[in-house]
């Protein structure tokens, strides 16, 4: 039905309409059915004043009931996440553009991880050995070598020639006596032999014998008693407790040798005095210390006891430091009963 008849009669209809439409003057109605030609355009009206602005939705919301902010309405209106629509079908390719302007180069990349290591490729082919180069300028020497390990032990070289007989050394403090040897069998009664001639007396025989010695780097003044503070071999021979005085037995012959080591002289002439405490010895003689360093292994004397005699030995006339000689000793020493 047409939009502009007058719908307010409702026993207009448009068939009706139709047959009287064209006979219709500007207001003349047709068959109950008011219907109004439309006239000219008439000029513009005057516009009207702005209106008021509405109220908002949120304002209309608060206004029917809603209770609560502005976001929390917003929220409210928003629906639930709606379900993922299918893909598409893939368009059609498009044709490749034409070759674009090469860009400038981009600054440097941070460098990346050093990537695992591949597998060891196969061994190429031997090359054709070049031509030997000319000879390098000689290097510095490098430094010094770590000390190597010993190597194994040589093949034993060949004995060189005789060396030159060397010099005698000094005589060597007496050795202890060695233990007594098992006692061999009895051997068969041998055939009487003729008496022979009447031989030489034979050599003498020790029988008592001892070695005092001393490592100490002592200080002796005039009077003093020289000391023996270590014992290395004694046998019928004895020192006492303060390692000074010296014990001989009875009815034997004596022969002593002493030894001393001296680093400085400090006063006088000094001389070392054997001095008998008891008993009645041959009249002995003294040792003069000569200078520094002076070592004497010569006899200092010989005597023959009537009785258990007792010596010391006392600095006279002087005083010395004694040092050490080059077996560590400072003074000794050494006595053999000869019969």
């Amino acid at each position: 039905m047409n939009d502009n008849y007058n719908k307010d009669h409702k026993d207009c209809d448009e068939s009706k309409y139709n047959e009287c439409q064209n006979d219709m003057d500007d207001k003349k109605c047709c068959n109950s059915c008011c219907r109004w030609r439309p006239g000219s355009q008439g000029p513009q009206g005057i516009q009207g004043e702005t209106g008021a602005d509405g109220e908002s939705a949120y304002g209309i919301a608060v206004d029917n009931g809603f209770e609560g902010t502005e976001t929390e309405w917003l929220e409210s209106i928003v629906g639930p996440q709606g379900p993922q629509g299918e893909p598409g079908s893939q368009g059609i390719q498009g044709e490749t553009g034409p070759q674009g302007i090469q860009g400038e180069t981009g600054p440097q990349g941070i460098q990346g991880e050093t990537g695992p290591q591949g597998i060891q490729g196969e061994t190429g082919s031997q090359g054709i050995q070049g031509e030997t180069g000319p000879q390098g300028i000689q290097g510095e020497p490098g430094p010094q070598g770590i000390q190597g390990e010993t190597g194994p032990q040589g093949i034993q070289g060949e004995p060189g020639p005789q060396g030159i007989q060397g010099e005698p050394g000094p005589q060597g403090i007496q050795g202890e006596t060695g233990p007594q040897g098992i006692q061999g069998e009895t051997g068969p009664q041998g055939i009487q032999g003729a008496t022979g001639p009447q031989g030489a007396t034979g050599p003498a025989v020790v029988t008592e014998f001892a070695t005092y010695y001393s490592n100490a780097t002592g200080i002796y003044a005039a009077g003093d008693l020289m000391r023996f503070d270590s014992t290395h071999a004694q046998s019928g021979i004895s020192i006492d407790s303060t390692r000074t005085r010296i014990t001989f037995g009875s009815n034997r012959f004596y022969r002593l040798s002493y030894g001393i080591n001296v680093g400085r002289v400090i006063s006088g002439s000094p001389r070392l005095v054997p001095v008998v405490v008891s008993g009645r010895p041959q009249p002995p003689t003294s040792l003069r210390l000569y200078q520094p360093g002076f070592n004497s292994l010569d006899i200092i004397y010989e005597f023959t006891t009537t009785a258990q005699t007792e010596y010391v030995f006392r600095v006279e006339n002087g005083g010395f430091q004694l040092t050490e000689n080059f077996s560590g000793l400072t003074n000794y020493l050494t006595i053999n009963s000869i019969n």
